[in-house]
């Protein structure tokens, strides 16, 4: 594992995301006077993780639902003693290219790195700098390797006894076709032999079962595909989020979780053995160690360790179920809630908010934990890779504090919609495609929303005065009538306790709302990209949307909850000469802002 110094971090929040654990990552690091130097490597396992150098955290739903007994956020503190980073890296892709006489090789053969310093060609006269390959091969279950260079330089056959690789490029050529590999061993058989990569990325190869991330290599019965390191399809994180609610929101729950983490530990251990918990020595040993409890009752303490130790919820839907309640109930500012929503009084909507929707909240105060939970490779839904070797008892998290604004739609106008005939026609492509586990997604009431709430977004980018990067989208979405939910959280969230500057919540106003409404329909009505983007009526490429591109609706993957899947913008518009097809037609269509 490497480490360096004046090295450039990673963002925490990217830390458990799209460049969390296994992932491929430009790092660039700065060796006394020389100049920055680039170098491609992958976010180490938890094994190799100095959790002595990161801070703890809890969430007691989280930590139910996954499994596990703590999290850890993955960033340094401001201390001269962290001077080795917490969270190692490994060179990959292990062969470099030299910038000057183009030999393939790796550190320490044909490459020196000393101190991570920058790799240098050691051939003799050279002193040309290696730069990472493009190419690397992966398969479906998350392994990863090197391209097979020297494979590739023998005509797919068995590399030479000693072999000695170059990657030239043909003069005039900018694509793949054109890099030519070639192997300079004047014993071998293909001696001077150029191939070409042209073929590579359709090539099929065993794979080598290797885990980079935690220096080992397991037994592996997929195909290995080509891919260049800085694909999309490289890494896709599983990561999983809870907004933390009442009464895990208040600020005896949150404290308490970050003090008495072992106390709530013998809670749970003297109910599991059937023993008797005696509270009053838990009492006195919190009271002693910790002063702002004399704030608090005993009955306050002791209900709060109970619900932080017998916490039942399981799964993840459930919980998501109870975050639409408490943001329907809303919540007032006491006790420093990391969760505060005011809903919006009903005869306060305006005619046209109250027949789109049920509920209009403001979130003003909010907090989200989000934990990587593992990753994939190739498709969004391959299999699960490992972070670690070994069982742990946490996952790297990381804690945001925000606003928002939370819209919860009319059952009975979706439900009327979603049952015409050409809507259900217009979504069965997208249903047919999409696996058991995925057909919730491909209801057309789950469709029309996840549109709707990108396209929010990107309005509320220009409206709200923060960038469409930072604003993400939470969707509490199940048409099923026995567990109904239709409704989209809009929300801006910041790694600092301090959370946001209140531009966001303010939205939550029905006249203001309304304009913005207005906005959407009519920009959604056009896109660049049109008339080809909204005739669009069966997925392209195993991309499971139909009407939506980069143009219109497509937004970053980070604030995405569906990895800009399922999306249709004429659910929301309609098509021409069938306006019916599109929700907001049928709602605003025929209105005019007076």
């Amino acid at each position: 594992m490497a480490s360096a110094k004046h090295t450039s971090q990673i963002p925490s929040h990217q830390l458990v995301g799209y460049h969390g654990v296994g992932s491929i990552y430009e790092l660039r690091t700065h060796w006394k006077e020389k100049q920055a130097t680039l170098h491609s490597v992958m976010v180490a396992g938890l094994d190799y993780w100095n959790t002595d150098a990161l801070q703890e955290l809890h969430d007691p739903v989280l930590e139910s639902i996954l499994g596990v007994r703590k999290f850890y956020m993955p960033s340094l503190p401001d201390d001269e003693k962290y001077s080795k980073s917490a969270i190692p890296v490994v060179r990959f892709p292990r062969w470099l290219v030299c910038n000057r006489c183009h030999r393939l090789g790796k550190v320490p053969q044909e490459f020196n790195d000393i101190g991570f310093s920058g790799p240098v060609c050691n051939a003799a006269g050279c002193k040309g700098h290696g730069v990472p390959v493009r190419l690397v091969v992966a398969c479906r279950a998350g392994h990863i390797d090197d391209f097979p260079w020297a494979y590739w330089a023998h005509g797919g056959k068995d590399s030479c006894n000693n072999p000695a690789l170059r990657l030239t490029v043909q003069p005039g050529t900018t694509s793949l076709g054109g890099l030519m590999v070639s192997c300079l061993n004047p014993d071998c058989t293909d001696y001077k032999k150029e191939y070409s990569l042209g073929r590579a990325l359709h090539q099929r190869f065993l794979c080598t079962g290797n885990r980079p991330w935690l220096n080992d290599r397991e037994g592996c019965t997929e195909k290995g595909h080509a891919l260049f390191r800085h694909s999309s399809t490289i890494y896709f994180p599983d990561v999983v989020s809870a907004v933390s609610i009442p009464p895990y929101s208040q600020e005896l729950y949150q404290r308490l979780q970050k003090v008495a983490a072992r106390d709530i530990s013998r809670i749970q251990s003297a109910h599991k053995r059937g023993r008797d918990i005696d509270w009053e020595e838990i009492l006195d040993s919190l009271r002693d160690d910790i002063r702002w409890l004399a704030n608090y009752t005993d009955d306050q303490i002791i209900h709060a360790l109970q619900s932080l130790a017998f916490i039942n919820e399981n799964r993840l839907e459930d919980h998501m179920a109870n975050e639409r309640l408490a943001l329907l109930n809303g919540y007032p500012e006491i006790d420093r809630s990391v969760f505060v929503a005011t809903p919006v009084p009903s005869e306060a909507l305006t005619p046209n908010m109250a027949r789109l929707f049920q509920s209009l909240v403001g979130v003003d105060r909010l907090r989200v934990v989000q934990v990587l939970n593992g990753f994939s490779r190739i498709t969004h839904y391959g299999v699960r890779a490992a972070l670690s070797k070994n069982d742990f008892d946490w996952k790297p998290a990381v804690e945001l504090h925000g606003e928002g604004i939370y819209l919860e739609f009319n059952r009975d106008s979706l439900l009327k919609w979603a049952a015409q005939s050409n809507v259900r026609a217009r979504v069965k492509p997208l249903a047919d495609l999409a696996g058991d586990h995925q057909q919730e997604k491909a209801h057309p009431v789950s469709i029309f929303l996840h549109t709707l709430a990108h396209l929010l977004i990107k309005q509320l980018s220009l409206d709200s005065g923060y960038g469409m990067g930072a604003l993400r989208e939470r969707l509490y979405v199940n048409p099923r009538e026995d567990t109904w939910m239709a409704g989209i959280l809009i929300y801006v969230a910041a790694t600092t306790a301090t959370g946001t500057l209140g531009g966001l919540v303010r939205q939550a106003n029905p006249a203001r709302l309304e304009e913005l409404l207005y906005s959407i329909y009519e920009e959604a009505q056009w896109c660049s990209s049109d008339p080809l983007c909204l005739e669009t009526d069966k997925p392209v490429d195993d991309v499971l949307n139909l009407a939506a591109c980069h143009a219109c609706c497509l937004i970053s993957e980070t604030s995405c909850d569906w990895r800009n899947q399922f999306l249709d913008r004429a659910l929301v518009v309609g098509l021409p000469g069938e306006e019916s097809l599109g929700f907001l037609s049928g709602m605003l269509g025929e209105q005019t802002i007076k």
